[in-house]
């Protein structure tokens, strides 16, 4: 059964719980409440400041509704759309409103008897636009309905994350004393005390929010402050309470006959008239009851309800709701007016429903939250500062994590200066092989991946990190060629399953337009590992003593890699909701900032097989593989023959080679980082890769033509500039594919293809060809040329389906949304980043 909805989704800063009653049915003891609320309410008159606030520019009747193909049917309602929670209670609902307030467009809407049919039809019009693959049953989607009085509709709607919680269709509510899953959060409730006068505005879900933000300031809680940090009750003049300021709230009481019982309090004492409200009434076993403010108990269990998360568990406190002494004692609230339209829309807006099933897009103004109904619930200082601090906190750990990876499968050129050559036999082509078993376990092992969805990251990588630094450090002890052939083979494995996946994981955690700058950090670590792998080598190089320093390299460089695993297993967050390191407010901030881009999150783990599917037919996925491919051939030989190389132009020692071999991986450093910023702030991809490509093979034609010392050194540097092709590459494929699954597949595509490299790589560089390796300098200038021709390409083919898209959303004038055959994204205003 479909499990309700997260917590953050009732934070939506200008909505409340949400309203839905309509003629009454089924349970003969609850079916004359919603009837007799009708006609006890619809006959007051809208006088005074009510008058003035339904006058005001931008009010509007509201409801926020659940969407999600995954939903079950309604048991109550079977010939319903299972897909829209309770959306015929909805529309009653609205409809109530209309003709209390007398806008005679609506209500002309929303009286017709396919009023929620059309209106899904719009909903589900506006989803196609706004969203990638609105009809996968593992997305849900929260879609806020507003009419004006001259009858217009605006659909705004968001995405949020599923995660457990009861069914949302409950027959009966358990009692407060049933053990629940941990997983489902307790919400504090707050009571607040300065009184509120019942009126349309309360029982009537509208944009006027303002004597709910007032009642949530007395009790300490912001209007931005989420739903999962704190509920307020209000309360009015007569002291009963009248409902949740987001929420239905339900108490368990006795009747007048003793029984006990879910009661939720009644709509004489101002209660809103919501749809989750009705459903527990006609449904759930709830019934209406007057609850006193004087008799609400600290630490009391409660029911809360929404249309758009369903039923979860509340807790009363007292701790907070007396903070702001002086709101305390202001005494019955008065309205005010808001100078400022209530709401304003931050998405599109839709016709009428009782019209043709098209929909009016245009952007809304004067919000300053971002997407989402009425905004994603939190401020842009608040995403700046998480922001922040997962950059601080993630980025310095993968950073350093992969830096160690790399320099322990490239320590290899170190150890063979320092030595190694001489204790192991490694005449002919052992050294080759020793860097080619790496890779080939590498390639083909690297379906453990799949061990990032199956096993909670920060075990994971504290496994993938020890196991590797384990068998590093024992390559010291190797005493024959076959040893250390074992080792090599065994440390592949162990990296296979670290890198590959962290471009995916950090993509869990920053938007579309943020994560390839932070992918491009994580790759530097690759080039400072090069870099201080070399003044490490140098320094160690010349001890003396009775172990050898190419052993001592191998200690040096794996010991502290073990020691780091056990940090990673205590500091590596599963998820931006599980971060130690950010409060629960910015957990929830966190989660919701990474679900804001294509392809968002919907809390589910596992490959969607379809979208998998199209992954791998979508001819766009392997052109980066060969550019991959190219890169690695041009560079994995790099860390393992730069010293070499240096070593043999004649006029450096041994040791002074190790130290030369740093300065080009940190011209290489500075070089990838600033790319990955640029092309960020840019949008494209192509030309930077294009641009590094020609250095390198600047670069390698230098070193293949020339024999002078300085040349030949600069040569290097431009050289390096390879390793900005291989970040920027997986930057490009994350960008171009829109959803997780896609994502993970082209990922997977990229490297199983590219990885094959560098078993080229690592074999082009014969002894024989020592001093100059002028064959392996042409191979590699000449993968570097055609790394530069596959982005040209792959520029090529992004520009023409960008092209495709444009014309086909000029000619369809906003219908047909998803009508690209050659496009296996289902967004329409997705573009590709070149």
């Amino acid at each position: 059964m479909f499990a309700s909805f997260i917590w953050d989704l009732f934070c939506l800063s200008p909505i409340s719980s949400l309203g839905g009653h309509g003629p009454a049915s089924n349970r003969a003891s609850n079916q004359g409440a919603w009837r007799n609320a009708r006609t006890m309410l619809g006959n007051k008159s809208i006088i005074g400041v009510e008058d003035a606030v339904v006058a005001a520019p931008g009010f509007e009747i509201i409801s926020t509704l659940a969407y999600s193909h995954g939903m079950p049917r309604n048991p109550a309602m079977p010939g319903e759309a299972p897909q829209c929670y309770l959306l015929q209670h909805a529309v009653d609902r609205m409809l109530l409103a209309a003709k209390e307030l007398q806008w005679a467009p609506v209500v002309a809407s929303l009286s017709n008897p396919k009023a929620h049919q059309i209106l899904l039809r719009e909903i589900e019009g506006h989803l196609q636009w706004e969203h990638v693959d609105p009809t996968a049953p593992d997305r849900l989607f929260i879609v806020r309905v507003s009419f004006k009085a001259d009858g217009q509709l605006t659909l705004m709607s968001g995405q949020r994350p599923i995660v457990p919680a009861i069914p949302i269709y409950p027959t009966s509510l358990p009692m407060p004393n049933k053990k629940m899953s941990k997983q489902i959060p307790i919400v504090p409730v707050y009571v607040d005390h300065g009184f509120m006068v019942p009126s349309l505005l309360t029982r009537h879900k509208t944009t006027y929010r303002q004597p709910y933000t007032d009642a949530r300031a007395r009790v300490g809680l912001h209007p931005t402050t989420p739903f999962t940090q704190g509920e307020v009750l209000l309360v009015n003049t007569a002291g009963e309470v009248m409902d949740g300021g987001f929420t239905t709230v339900y108490f368990w009481r006795q009747d007048e006959d003793g029984e006990w019982g879910w009661r939720t309090p009644r709509a004489e004492s101002g209660a809103k008239l919501g749809v989750s409200r009705r459903w527990a009434l006609e449904h759930g076993g709830v019934t209406e009851a007057a609850i006193l403010a004087k008799e609400v108990v600290d630490g009391e269990r409660v029911w809360l309800s929404s249309a758009a998360g369903g039923f979860v568990r509340g807790k009363i406190s007292f701790e907070r709701h007396l903070e702001d002494s002086s709101a305390s004692d202001a005494g019955v609230i008065t309205y005010t007016m808001d100078t400022t339209s209530p709401s304003q829309p931050t998405t599109r807006a839709a016709a009428s429903p009782d019209e043709k099933s098209q929909t009016d897009h245009r952007e809304g103004e004067g919000n300053d939250i971002s997407i989402g109904p009425d905004g994603p619930g939190y401020t842009e200082a608040e995403k700046t500062r998480v922001i922040r601090k997962l950059d601080w906190h993630l980025l310095p750990q993968l950073f350093v994590l992969y830096s160690l990876s790399v320099l322990d499968r490239s320590n290899l050129g170190n150890a063979r200066i320092a030595g190694m050559e001489h204790d192991i036999d490694l005449s002919g082509r052992r050294y080759d092989w020793l860097g080619t078993a790496f890779y080939i376990a590498y390639v083909l092992f690297q379906w453990l991946c799949v061990g990032w969805q199956v096993i909670p990251p920060h075990m994971w990588v504290a496994l993938c990190v020890f196991s590797w630094g384990l068998v590093s450090t024992l390559q010291a002890v190797c005493t024959s060629w076959s040893g250390l052939m074992a080792c090599r083979v065994f440390l592949g494995i162990a990296e296979s399953c670290y890198g590959p996946g962290v471009t995916l994981y950090l993509s869990y955690f920053y938007p579309r337009e943020k994560v390839g700058f932070r992918v491009g950090i994580f790759l530097s670590g690759a080039a400072a590992a090069s870099t201080y792998g070399g003044v490490l080598a140098y320094g160690i190089s010349q001890a003396r003593g009775s172990v050898a320093p190419w052993r001592i390299l191998f200690i040096v460089e794996g010991v502290p890699t073990c020691l780091l695993a056990i940090v990673a297993f205590f500091f590596i967050p599963d998820g931006p909701g599980t971060a130690k390191f950010l409060t629960p407010r910015e957990r929830e901030v966190a989660t919701l900032i990474s679900l804001q881009q294509p392809g968002d999150r919907s809390g589910i783990k596992g490959l969607q097989m379809k979208q998998a599917w199209e992954a791998i037919t979508d001819y766009r996925s392997y052109l980066p593989a060969l550019m991959y491919f190219g890169s690695n051939v041009a560079f994995s030989s790099l860390p393992l023959f730069i010293p070499t190389i240096i070593s043999q132009m004649g006029a450096f020692t041994t040791v002074q080679s190790q130290g030369l071999s740093a300065p080009p991986y940190i011209a290489c450093l500075i070089t990838i980082i600033a790319c990955a910023l640029v092309s960020d702030r840019i949008k494209l991809r192509g030309p930077f890769i294009i641009g590094a490509s020609l250095s390198a093979a600047a670069g390698y034609i230098t070193l293949a033509t020339t024999s002078s010392v300085a040349p030949r050194y600069f040569g290097l540097f431009l050289a390096t500039q390879m390793f900005v092709c291989i970040a920027l590459i997986l930057i490009w494929v994350s960008n171009t594919h829109a959803t997780d699954s896609r994502r993970a597949v082209a990922l997977a595509i990229l490297a199983t293809g590219g990885q094959c490299g560098p078993m080229v790589g690592t074999n082009i560089f014969p002894i024989k060809d020592k001093p100059y390796y002028r064959k392996g300098m042409w191979v590699s200038a000449g993968c570097s040329l055609l790394v530069a021709l596959a982005a040209s390409l792959q520029m090529l083919v992004l520009h023409r389906s960008n092209k495709k898209r444009d014309r086909e959303a000029a000619n369809d004038d906003g219908a047909a949304a998803n009508d690209q055959t050659d496009d296996p994204h289902n967004e329409r205003n997705f573009r590709y980043v070149l």
